[in-house]
């Protein structure tokens, strides 16, 4: 069942995070480290009502952050639509149960969401090292368009989109 997330969820999100970051790291994938993804930064997507949780009888077992997208957030890529998006951030399932489809419902979820909403259209990035995450959003429907660069990040950002 996937839900908004509580301020309780935190301490189970926290520990999927950082067996997320330990299976990126052992794929060199440095996208998250223990610089970010913060406990802060899941408690402000919780105040503002952007975390959903996937739980099985009552056990967090994946996140996602879904949310308008900001003015100023994508302002690179060559992206399909110049019109606003609903945007996937910071989604991680527990790595004992990867592989069973709780990642295909959260992009569900952020599909229906931006159809609801009005919005129609669905972007994200993730970071060009992230094989898994590429080959998903590709394997969902996702368009590629393009590369973004953050000054702290080493690598690039692969950029995708998908107009519903």
């Amino acid at each position: 069942m996937i839900r908004k997330a509580e301020l309780s969820d935190i301490s189970a999100i926290m520990k999927i995070v950082k067996s997320t970051i330990k299976v990126m790291h052992e794929e060199n994938n440095p996208q998250w480290d223990e610089l970010y993804p913060t406990e802060e930064i899941f408690k402000n997507d919780i105040k503002v009502g952007e975390l959903f949780v996937y739980t099985d009888e009552g056990k967090v077992q994946g996140f996602i952050c879904i949310s308008p997208e900001k003015e100023s957030e994508y302002t690179m890529g060559a992206w399909r639509e110049s019109k606003t998006a609903l945007v996937i951030h910071r989604c991680a399932v527990a790595t004992d149960v990867r592989g069973k489809g709780i990642a295909s419902q959260f992009l569900e979820l952020a599909e229906n969401l931006a159809i609801h909403k009005k919005y129609n259209y669905v972007k994200s990035d993730t970071y060009i090292t992230n094989k898994k995450m590429n080959d998903f959003f590709l394997k969902k429907g996702y368009t590629f368009c393009g590369e973004m660069t953050r000054p702290e990040m080493v690598y690039p950002f692969n950029c995708y989109d998908k107009i519903l």
